[in-house]
C-alpha cells in the first residue's frame, strides 16, 4: 500500500470515529471507502443532514438563525431609512457612506477576526464542509433577502422603531439561545 493511501485510510478512519462521538450512524460504508480508497478510488462515505444526532442539529440551526439575524439586521432598514434621513436634512452622500460602512468595517477587521473565526466547520469535523458552508450561506442569503421586507412591514405597522425593537429582541434571544446552549470548547 502507498503512503497517500495509508494516510487517506487513516483520515476516514478518524472521521469515523468522530462521527461515532457526535453520534452518528456509522456503517460500514466507511469500511468500504476505506478499501476503495486502498484501490486508489477517490469516494466518501454518505453524510448528510439527517444523519446528526438532534444536539448537532440544534447547534447548527442556532448557528445559521444568528446568521440569519446578523444579515436582517443589515438589510431591514434599506426601505425606509433614507426617506427618514432625508426628512432630516441628511445628504445622499452620507446615506450612502451609513449603509457602506457596515461593508467596510468588515473588510478591515476580517483578517484581525477571521483567524479567530469559530467557523461551524470546526464544530462539526465529520460533516461535510460544503454541508455545513451551505446551510450557512442560506441562512445568511435568506436573511438579506427578507430583511426589507421584514423592514418595510414593520415599519409601516409601529414607525421607525419598531423594525429595530423586534431584530434586536431576536438577536439578545438569540444570543442567550447560543451562549447557554452551545457545547463547550474542548480545544
Amino acid at each position: 500500500m502507498a503512503v497517500g493511501s495509508s494516510r487517506n485510510v487513516e483520515a476516514i478512519e478518524r472521521q469515523a470515529s468522530v462521527q461515532k462521538e457526535q453520534g452518528i450512524e456509522v456503517s460500514d460504508t466507511s469500511q468500504e471507502t476505506s478499501a476503495s480508497v486502498q484501490g486508489n478510488k477517490e469516494e466518501t462515505s454518505p453524510l448528510n443532514f439527517r444523519s446528526l444526532k438532534n444536539s448537532s442539529k440544534y447547534t447548527l440551526m442556532l448557528l445559521a438563525s444568528a446568521n440569519f439575524a446578523h444579515m436582517t439586521a443589515f438589510s431591514l432598514l434599506a426601505p425606509f431609512f433614507p426617506k427618514e434621513a432625508l426628512k432630516k436634512g441628511t445628504s445622499q452622500t452620507v446615506i450612502g457612506l451609513i449603509f457602506s460602512v457596515f461593508e467596510f468595517v468588515v473588510f478591515f477587521t476580517a483578517p484581525v477576526y477571521g483567524a479567530n473565526d469559530v467557523s461551524p466547520m470546526y464544530l462539526f469535523p465529520a460533516l461535510r464542509e460544503s454541508l455545513t458552508h451551505g446551510i450557512m450561506e442560506t441562512a445568511t442569503s435568506l436573511g438579506f433577502m427578507v430583511g426589507p421586507a421584514i423592514g418595510s412591514f414593520l415599519y409601516e405597522a409601529g414607525g421607525f422603531g419598531l423594525p429595530f425593537y423586534v431584530i434586536g429582541s431576536f438577536i439578545l434571544l438569540n444570543g442567550a439561545l447560543v451562549c447557554g446552549c452551545l457545547p463547550e470548547s474542548t480545544g
